[in-house]
């Protein structure tokens, strides 16, 4: 995607990605917890790119043994 073509999500957008109802995503965008922009209004906004290396970031690696029904 280019710079051109990049906009801000809202929550809801952003649960959409991450899975999550808007109202956590907003509160974890107020403790600082996820990447998110906040416009001159005070409204907070998040960059795709930034949700995406975040979920990365945050990725546990498999633990062996560690299925259900072993």
């Amino acid at each position: 995607m280019t710079d051109a073509n990049r906009r801000l999500l809202s929550d809801s957008e952003a649960g959409d990605i991450l899975g999550m109802i808007p109202r956590r995503v907003a509160r974890l965008a107020r403790e600082g917890k996820i990447p998110s922009v906040v416009l001159p209004d005070e409204e907070v906004r998040f960059d795709e790119a930034d949700l995406w290396l975040w979920v990365e970031e945050h990725k546990r690696p498999v633990v062996a043994g560690g299925g259900q029904g072993e």
